[in-house]
């Protein structure tokens, strides 16, 4: 079984809110959309601050592939630990500050994300 498709993400993701405070104090988050603003006789674009946790995220015309919490959740973790570091020579996109666990209305912990994860790997093997 590869990570992507662990069982551990739905529990893990359980008392996650989706407010996306994690994202807005994370220094490597980087997440935006871009926005029109009607300037009077032009419109103009510019790039708008956004979270991968809320559910419009990414969201095109067919919808969103990204529809529950849980998705979102699993998303923005494998990101950070999976995909971020497969593109840069193995960095994780955590530093390791702790605000996203200080600022959680539900204490989500990275590091309990990382061993509970870490279990599922050396259970089953991670294929990827």
């Amino acid at each position: 079984m590869n990570l992507f498709e662990s069982e551990k993400w739905e529990s893990l993701s359980d008392t996650c809110l989706g407010c996306g405070i994690c994202t807005f104090l994370c220094p490597t988050c980087q997440c935006y959309d871009i926005c029109d603003y009607d300037a009077g006789h032009e419109i103009r674009k510019f790039r708008c601050w956004d979270s991968c946790m809320y559910p419009g995220f990414t969201e095109m015309s067919h919808g969103n592939n990204r529809n529950s919490q849980m998705q979102r959740f699993r998303q923005r973790f494998m990101h950070k630990l999976v995909y971020f570091p497969e593109n840069n020579g193995g960095v994780y996109s955590c530093v390791g500050c702790g605000r996203c666990l200080r600022k959680c209305p539900s204490s989500l912990n990275i590091v309990r994300v990382i061993k509970a994860l870490g279990e599922s790997d050396a259970e089953g093997g991670n294929d990827e």
